[in-house]
């Protein structure tokens, strides 16, 4: 069977491999957005020095805005099992009252 280049690279790296995989799906991924984040400023402006800046800063941004976006989930989630878990004794209460 024929290896890729990027599977060639991957295999060499001093990472376990699981986490080998996620590094490769994520520069991949990292490359694929730059690239359409780089066309679609450059069908839109025309300009591939504008495409280029946009293409490079739009990325780093979003990188921040999904960090700040999971923090947020976390949080919410965490608030949410606090008050779930302080919520079970009024549920039980109703429970065997309708019960």
């Amino acid at each position: 069977m024929r290896r890729t280049s990027i599977t060639w690279i991957v295999d060499r790296l001093p990472i376990a491999a699981p986490r080998r995989l996620s590094l490769a799906k994520t520069a991949t991924y990292a490359v694929m957005h730059l690239v359409v984040a780089m066309a679609v400023a450059y069908a839109l402006s025309g300009s591939w020095a504008l495409a280029l800046g946009i293409g490079l800063i739009e990325p780093a941004v979003q990188t921040v805005a999904y960090t700040l976006h999971e923090r947020a989930w976390r949080r919410a989630a965490e608030r949410g099992a606090s008050s779930a878990n302080a919520a079970r004794p009024v549920r039980d209460a109703l429970r065997s009252v309708a019960a």
